[in-house]
């Protein structure tokens, strides 16, 4: 009995070996997460006004919201209505992860850009 216990772990240890390698080899996982996702990091700064205005529609538009803030790779958003944000959209324009904090209160993380981006977004505010 113990020496099929030994035969289970072996198995086991084989399956995970041979699924990590075609995961890697053929990249399944980035594939399947971010297809047709802006890279924020490759995005020259110069177009990230045009991408600020994607990200104000994302939030539910200028009048939702209330103030946009950074925090190192984090831009902090305060909207009135937080149903209207759009999550998906949000992702596919670059973000890593939307973390919501309230109802009114999110965190986009969108790495080392998010000073950038939100300065961005503040100025099509502010026009």
């Amino acid at each position: 009995m113990e020496s099929a216990n030994w035969l289970y772990i072996i198995i086991g240890v084989v399956v995970l070996l041979i699924v990590s390698i075609i995961v890697k080899k053929y990249n399944l996982i980035t594939k399947l997460k971010r297809v047709n996702c802006i890279d924020l990091d490759k995005l020259e700064d110069k177009k990230l006004s045009g991408v600020g205005k994607l990200y104000i529609k994302a939030l539910g538009g200028e009048k939702n919201i209330v103030s946009i803030d950074t925090c190192l790779t984090r831009i902090r958003v305060v909207v009135k209505n937080g149903e209207l944000i759009d999550e998906k959209r949000i992702l596919v324009l670059g973000a890593k992860k939307v973390i919501r904090l309230t109802q009114q209160k999110a965190h986009i993380v969108v790495g080392l850009k998010a000073e950038k981006l939100a300065r961005a977004i503040n100025e099509i505010r502010n026009k």
